[in-house]
């Protein structure tokens, strides 16, 4: 990555530690973002990839969330919706309706208003 420059990867993160490790596991939110700061400190670009659920969405759409992930340096952050499939699939993470609907136009108040990209 050092020598080419044209990697973006996209770690995942679903939030703050509480929903990052609730759902990918304990450790893992540090893990990510020891990732982003080694990335932010070599100067090469990245983003999240972060799967929005009934219990993180609040979380995601932040002010809070979006300022901190900025100031990791992420340039990008692609938003999508949690679909319960296969057998340890979990129904009643899926995002309610309001909840797709709150998303759909949080993303474009973020374009001018913050130095990230936001993709859904």
């Amino acid at each position: 990555m050092l020598r080419g420059k044209n990697y973006s990867p996209a770690i995942t993160l679903e939030g703050f530690e509480e929903g990052a490790d609730g759902r990918r596991g304990n450790g893992v939110y540090q893990k990510a973002v020891r990732a982003m700061e080694i990335l932010h400190d070599k100067h090469l670009p990245f983003g999240l990839s972060s799967c929005y659920a009934s219990a993180n969405v609040d979380s995601i759409a932040s002010e809070a969330f979006i300022d901190f992930i900025c100031g990791l340096g992420a340039r990008f952050i692609w938003s999508f919706h949690y679909l319960p499939v296969g057998n340890d699939a979990a129904p009643e993470l899926l995002p309610s309706p309001e909840h797709r609907q709150s998303m759909y136009h949080r993303i474009p108040e973020l374009r001018p208003t913050q130095p990230i990209f936001p993709i859904a």
